[in-house]
Formats: C-alpha cells, structure tokens, sequence
C-alpha cells in the first residue's frame, strides 16, 4: 500500500519548469514535483493529428463521448493513433472503459472500422468535434521547459518520482 496512482504507481502530472540532466521540475494541481527520467524511462510525445492521420494498419485508441452507445458502435470524443510502447495494440488492459482500442481495418468517410486483440470489431463514427492526436515514441530531449508532462512511476524516499514511463504534449 502506497500512495498514488493505478496498480500502486505514482503519477506527476504538470507543467515542465526546468531540467537539469535526468531531473526535471514540474509544477502541477498538486503544487511542484520533481521527476527522475531515465534512460529506462518510456518516453511517448503526443502532437495534433487529423482524420486523414488514420489509416489502415495504425492502431488507435478511441474515447467515446459521454452520451454514446457501448461497442461494437461508439462515437468517438477522442482518438488516439499510434501504439503504446510495450502493449499490443488493441489488448483489453489499462483503463480503456467503454473505449475502443484496437488496429484500423478500414475508414470510409466518418466512420472507422477496428479489429481488437480479440478479433472483436467496432464502428467508430467520428464528428466535427472529434479530438485527434499522435503518440510516437521520444527521448529524454522531447521533455524540455513549457512542455506539459505526464510521468509515471515510484515516488522515492525523498518524494522524488523515478518515471518508468513519461507522455510529453506542447
């Protein structure tokens, strides 16, 4: 038992203030925190992205809007398109939810067709108000000053969190 986040991890969430080596500052809802980024860290950088990003093959990750139906047809509030580093696309962990993850298997105008880990397909219908973005792996260069960051792993002794895994967005 510890504090903190899913399965017993830590999380730091905010704007990045400075770095100095593997160390960085970051100040978020929960006053400022320091992050340890190593070269085991997984490091992913997200960036916009558009409907034409999305094509057969990529895998995405999509989250609903509030008022939609269940799988196997969802309308998506949020897509997100390239696979997170170490997992199979479209595997039924983490906290997907109602969400829909899995690889692309066809778009024809507003509507997406993917195929889980499961084989199970889902329609994702997307709209004007959708939200895209793009996660591609980084490295430790990609976290810089006025980046926000997103990190994850065990706080240490001194309250230092030692990041496993950082997301890095302008």
């Amino acid at each position: 038992p510890g504090t903190g986040g899913h399965n017993g991890k830590d999380r730091v969430n905010g704007l990045v203030g400075g770095v100095s080596g593997g160390t960085v500052t970051v100040t978020g809802r929960q006053g400022p925190a320091t992050v340890d980024i190593t070269g085991s860290t997984h490091i992913a950088q997200l960036s916009a992205a558009q409907l034409t990003d999305i094509t057969p093959g990529e895998c995405i990750q999509v989250r609903p809007t509030k008022d939609s139906n269940t799988p196997p047809a969802v309308t998506a509030a949020a897509v997100l398109v390239g696979q997170p580093t170490g997992t199979q696309c479209g595997h039924k962990g983490g906290n997907q939810g109602h969400g829909v993850g899995g690889t692309v298997t066809s778009v024809n105008g507003n509507s997406i067709v993917v195929t889980a880990a499961d084989n199970s397909t889902a329609t994702v219908t997307v709209t004007p108000s959708t939200r895209y973005e793009k996660r591609a792996n980084a490295d430790a260069s990609a976290i810089t000053a006025g980046v926000c960051l997103a990190a994850r792993g065990t706080k240490d002794s001194n309250g230092v969190l030692q990041a496993t895994a950082a997301t890095v967005r302008p």
